[in-house]
């Protein structure tokens, strides 16, 4: 690939987390969150004395339990940054938890943890293995240590430890060593099955963490990670009562490289594989202004690709859709039809590609809308939508849309417009103040107009008035004060991407079509940036990237809001079924490990969608045979259809194939020009937030040359939307 930054620890240690102000001075550089924080290298003190970590308790596992599917984190006293790692990624999942401080909480007890024949928590979380303080004791007594071995043992409750001294509690037998630098790790056949979603046939690099290698001690104790000299890293043990516990003998961080590739596979195995919440990846790449000639840098003529251009870059995304990780990639174009005219080549190459591409409503000619009057917005969205049908450009929906420039966001009369256009969802900007999302993967519904829901999206370092290499590395450099080359820009921006995919972002990104300009040899300077993320993300990871299109992304994002909000539960009956409630509001509860007929299959596992409302309880049979089985609590419980397979075992060994689909089933499947999850219920969230500024944008289109004269304002964010139809007669 031309100008590709290679791959491996180095790329791990600059990665960036941040938005982008597309085509304005604030860049992400200056503005980025670095991925891995110094904080991961925290060493443990050395204990004053051995810790009961690894107690017998002398019980069995009790029988005809409930147990409740939430997680409890245990903090020695909330300094480490291992348990802001996994608050983080349970929050991310959407999976309730309860943290327990251990130094300046309320001591433990038994009755903190179960209630007679109910377990409160179907999974432990530990920071530190020995839940070790500043000054080398346990936070924990004796008598603690006690309680949460002895529920662990009665409830069938697994615990992990995610930064541990390899003592023997947890089966290591004498520390060989200590590392603070990379370390390259390795997958055994064991933790190939416990970390789903890391890329495990490569080598796992831990950077930025203080690491300790130890031996096991015996056969009860499973290796996981490995060292070059074959010390465990990571572990599984079992104990004489049934326990089980998973060790990790290395520093976590959240954004650190190596705890977002682990720690979903640790919150699975912990939780057994059945646990409320979900884990996407999502690319959903927005390229604005089809059809207009963007403006250049350089002061260059105005670039407006061609149809060869079109088909380069479908060419290059067909050869992405080869592999089976970005198999469910798909571009989406935000049209200005004002130009698809009839004798263009590039409109009728559009038209020819048809749904090898999204399609989205991006105003019939891209006015700014700041002051726009009613009228004239709703005749921008439906003359749009018309002229897009008349091209049958598929798959669009006049639920979702784009403002040029992302203006009109504050305009009541323009926001009324797009609702009576059948707009449901439109974007907003994530480098302007107030426009980002209020949790993750959150949306704004509109505090103007009812009904209308905003999309974060982001701006990245790849501008729209860029085609070309030099002008890109022009352009890059003045804005940023720097003097990179083509492939350090491409490694840089591209880390920036990365992060998003890692987190499970479902924030579209924003490019513009002068980024698609073939280049030479087939490379644009989009297809060079998403072949260096897309390639960074599958050294690291398994999680096959979805692409949904506006409308399914905005149910997604309206889904999550309801979630968040609804106070939802759920627990795991003595007979196998799930029993799911909602305290505030009706729902889609996302429910990861539950085989229920309709359920997605995705990355090795179910995700089953049970909708609740308030004061309707249900019950969910884990069958994948026939119909769903839900029916109130109070029922009897429905038995398995014939010759569907059996509910899983909540205490099966995680790994287990039972777990999840059959190999080869990791992506779910689809039409070919298709969203690989088409029609699952997945989640993300939305709340309400203050009214927000004035949205900004660049100005960066120009009319074609040789079509009539002025400009076109260009750039933009872009809509999601969602199922209504619009109305054609403004009220």
């Amino acid at each position: 690939m031309r100008g590709q930054a290679g791959m491996g620890a180095a790329l791990i240690a600059a990665l960036q987390v941040s938005g982008c102000a597309n085509g304005r001075d604030d860049s992400t550089e200056r503005r980025g969150v670095a991925l891995i924080p110094a904080a991961a290298a925290v060493a443990q003190p050395a204990p004053k004395g051995s810790v009961p970590d690894g107690v017998e308790t002398g019980v069995g596992r009790a029988p005809d339990t409930t147990v409740d599917l939430r997680v409890l984190v245990i903090t020695a006293d909330g300094t480490d940054p291992a348990a802001a790692a996994v608050e983080a990624a349970l929050t991310r999942l959407g999976t309730p938890f309860d943290i327990h401080n251990a130094t300046q909480g309320p001591r433990l007890t038994a009755g903190e943890l179960a209630s007679g024949d109910r377990g409160r928590y179907n999974a432990i979380v530990l920071d530190r293995g020995a839940l070790l303080t500043s000054g080398g004791n346990s936070a924990f007594t004796s008598d603690e240590w006690n309680a949460l071995a002895t529920y662990e043992a009665s409830f069938g409750v697994r615990r992990a430890a995610l930064y541990t001294l390899p003592d023997g509690g947890y089966g290591f037998g004498d520390t060989v060593a200590t590392a603070s630098g990379p370390v390259t790790a390795h997958c055994t056949a064991a933790g190939a099955q416990v970390f789903t979603g890391a890329n495990c046939a490569n080598p796992i690099t831990i950077a930025g963490a203080v690491v300790y290698t130890a031996a096991p001690a015996d056969a009860s104790t499973v290796p996981l990670l490995t060292d070059d000299a074959g010390h465990a890293l990571a572990v599984t043990r079992r104990y004489g009562d049934g326990r089980e516990a998973l060790a990790l003998t290395f520093s976590q961080a959240d954004g650190a490289a190596h705890t977002m590739q682990l720690l979903y596979g640790v919150i699975r195995w912990t939780a057994q594989g059945l646990f409320l919440g979900e884990r996407h990846t999502y690319a959903g790449v927005q390229i604005d202004d089809l059809f207009l000639a963007s403006r250049m840098y350089d002061g260059s003529a105005p670039v407006r690709i061609t149809d060869a251009d079109l088909q380069t870059f479908f060419d290059w995304q067909q050869r992405r859709r080869q592999d089976a990780v970005t198999a469910g990639f798909r571009a989406a174009f935000c049209v200005n039809a004002e130009k698809a005219v009839d004798g263009d080549p590039l409109t009728a190459k559009a038209q020819a590609l048809g749904s090898g591409f999204a399609w989205i409503n991006h105003t019939w000619d891209h006015q700014d809308m700041t002051n726009m009057d009613y009228a004239s917005a709703f005749s921008e969205f439906t003359r749009n939508d018309d002229r897009v049908a008349q091209l049958g450009l598929k798959p669009y929906d006049v639920a979702a849309a784009v403002t040029p420039d992302v203006s009109g966001l504050t305009n009541a009369g323009v926001l009324s417009a797009a609702y009576a256009a059948g707009i449901r969802y439109l974007v907003s900007d994530t480098s302007q103040t107030g426009w980002s999302n209020p949790k993750f993967n959150e949306g704004i519904p509109s505090t103007l107009q009812p009904g209308l829901l905003l999309i974060p999206r982001r701006p990245t370092d790849l501008y729209y008035s860029v085609s070309t290499a030099a002008q890109w590395v022009n352009e890059y450099n003045a804005r940023n004060g720097t003097t990179l080359d083509y492939p350090t820009i491409v490694d840089k921006v591209s880390n920036t991407l990365l992060g998003y995919l890692l987190r499970g972002e479902n924030d579209p990104w924003m490019f513009h079509q002068a980024d698609t300009l073939d280049d030479g040899g087939g490379h644009s300077l989009l297809s060079d940036l998403l072949d260096a993320a897309f390639d960074k993300y599958e050294a690291l990871m398994t999680f096959p990237i979805l692409s949904p299109t506006m409308d399914d992304l905005g149910g997604r994002v309206d889904a999550r809001d309801r979630y968040d909000t609804a106070g939802a539960t759920a627990s795991l009956n003595p007979d196998g079924s799930v029993g799911v409630h909602v305290a505030n509001n009706a729902a889609t509860v996302p429910i990861t490990g539950l085989c229920t007929a309709g359920a997605e299959s995705y990355a090795g596992d179910w995700i089953s969608s049970v909708e609740v409302s308030p004061g309707a309880d249900v019950r969910v049979d884990r069958s994948c045979g026939g119909m769903t089985v839900a029916h109130d609590a109070g029922a009897p419980a429905a038995k398995n259809s014939p010759g569907s397979p059996p509910a899983r075992d909540a205490a099966a060994v995680a790994g287990d194939a039972s777990a999840g689909p059959a190999a080869g089933d990791g992506a779910a499947s689809g039409p070919a020009d298709g969203p690989v999850d088409a029609g699952a219920h997945a989640i993300a969230h939305v709340s309400v937030i203050p009214g927000a500024p004035g949205a900004a944008g660049c100005s960066c289109a120009t009319v074609p040359s040789g079509g009539p004269t002025g400009e076109a304002a260009l750039l933009s964010l872009l809509g999601g939307v969602f199922l209504a139809r619009r109305r054609r007669d403004p009220q």
